[in-house]
């Protein structure tokens, strides 16, 4: 064989070994690529049909996103939803279970006590709410949503409560009002520099001067704890704000939607 074929037969080996190559990095591109858009297939969200429920969940919105900071493999998904008040009276309080599709027993809650007698869910009105955000490997079977809770304006209740709200919201109130009573009490016998001193600042906002009453279930005694912080948190804002007379003023402030109602 002459040099001159010789030498075009190794150009054409060359040729060719670069184009497999060339082909074999294109098919592994795609398949990465394809193995990413299966691992972000937005999980399916839908709502159980409860024909005697207050509230009405529709418009299920579900985004998948990758964190700042998490590992290239993490992503997340965030749920969302339409509660429409299809009932009679207005709504102060409520709470979403949702779990993974095919099974009856929702394992998370979403949980809303309205504080603003202007944000209660009046009969008729309808708003989105944000239910849950989960790693999104936790939803590939798709996700489950149903109403567990619908508190009303009157104090009656609806729902088979099977994550004890009412229990949480009786704690939140007691422990909002038992916040009241003792920075009352400080404010009185004290003074205004002592009810500051133990009211702290942004730092010290999760504390809590009195102890937590016995005797209640656990969730009686979690909702104690975060309507004392709650209370608490607004009596620090309020006296920052505008000193002893709005500091005074708060303190014969209603807690939430169901007490301001009650008030009025």
């Amino acid at each position: 064989m002459s040099e001159s074929k010789r030498l075009k037969l190794g150009l054409k080996f060359f040729a060719l070994t670069l184009l497999v190559a060339c082909l074999l990095f294109f098919l592994n591109g795609n398949t990465q690529t394809l193995l990413g858009a299966a691992q972000s297939e937005t999980p399916i969200v839908t709502a159980d049909l409860q024909p005697d429920a207050p509230l009405h969940i529709s418009s299920i919105e579900v985004s998948v996103s990758r964190p700042n900071g998490a590992q290239p493999d993490f992503e997340q998904a965030s749920v969302s939803a339409l509660i429409t008040n299809i009932g009679s009276r207005p709504v102060c309080a409520f709470a979403i279970g949702h779990g993974p599709a095919g099974v009856s027993n929702k394992s998370g809650v979403m949980f809303l006590n309205i504080l603003s007698l202007n944000q209660v869910l009046q009969p008729g009105q309808s708003q989105s709410f944000h239910i849950v955000s989960a790693p999104l490997s936790t939803m590939s079977g798709g996700l489950r949503l149903a109403v567990d809770y619908a508190e009303f304006g009157d104090g009656t209740a609806w729902g088979p409560d099977k994550f004890n709200i009412a229990q949480q919201l009786s704690g939140q109130r007691a422990g909002a009002s038992a916040a009241k009573a003792h920075f009352r009490q400080l404010l009185m016998k004290e003074g205004l520099v002592a009810a500051i001193d133990k009211l702290g600042g942004d730092s010290e906002a999760d504390g809590q001067e009195i102890s937590t009453p016995r005797g209640h279930s656990p969730d009686w005694e979690a909702g104690f704890r975060t309507g004392y912080k709650i209370s608490r948190n607004r009596l620090r804002r309020a006296q920052a704000k505008g000193g002893r007379a709005e500091l005074e003023n708060e303190l014969q402030q209603a807690y939430d939607a169901s007490e301001r109602r009650q008030y009025r």
